[in-house]
């Protein structure tokens, strides 16, 4: 074996990654200003006293082609808490936004279909940070003055019926359940709750 060859092949594995890192496609996770604004439903935490509002629950199901890797499959809910203003820069971040990935079924597998069985009665597991970006899963608990990172969790359908819509988008009632580890610090904890929301595909 001539003695540049693991060196070389080094050299290559590096090229790819950082090629990848710097190519690395993204999905534009944006919201009209009325669906940034607009809560659909709440978000009840066990032992919080109120309930969060959040706007519609979004799919979001792309295919991210990777010059030198495999492409990504994205198959995620988008699930985040209102903005307080229309105007992107001058609103705070949502108290609130989780991904949770709904992949793993085969009719999931055909980005185009708008089923809602695909995702019922399911433990969707979340994902720390959103597979077509760099947005975390984050929440921020009321009085708090940050959000916190969650790192684990999980969200269940368990109810859920069509809406008649002027929007393009195929729209739903959901009900269910929801599982959240937090990070708060240098410690976790886990959080139970419910939740209802419009879900739009």
């Amino acid at each position: 074996m001539n003695k540049w060859q693991p060196l070389w092949l080094a050299l290559c594995l590096g090229l790819a990654f950082g090629s990848n890192r710097l190519m690395r496609p993204a999905i534009v996770y944006a919201l009209s200003p009325g669906e940034r604004t607009l809560a659909t439903g709440t978000l009840k935490l066990d032992g919080a006293p109120e309930g969060i509002r959040i706007v519609t629950v979004f799919v979001v199901a792309d295919e991210l082609r990777r010059p030198l890797a495999d492409p990504i499959h994205v198959r995620e809910l988008w699930l985040r808490s209102p903005e307080q203003d229309t105007e992107l820069e001058a609103s705070p971040p949502p108290d609130i936004e989780l991904f949770f990935d709904y992949s793993g079924d085969q009719r999931a597998a055909d980005a185009s279909v708008h089923d809602v069985e695909i995702l019922r009665d399911r433990e969707l597991p979340l994902l720390p940070v959103a597979l077509g970006g760099d947005a975390r899963s984050q929440l921020r608990f009321p009085g708090a003055s940050t959000p916190s990172q969650v790192t684990a969790g999980s969200l269940r359908i368990l109810e859920s019926f069509e809406l008649e819509s002027d929007s393009p988008r195929t729209t739903f009632r959901i009900e269910g359940e929801i599982e959240l580890t937090v990070r708060d610090g240098s410690s976790e904890r886990s959080v139970q709750g419910t939740f209802n929301a419009r879900l739009g595909w």
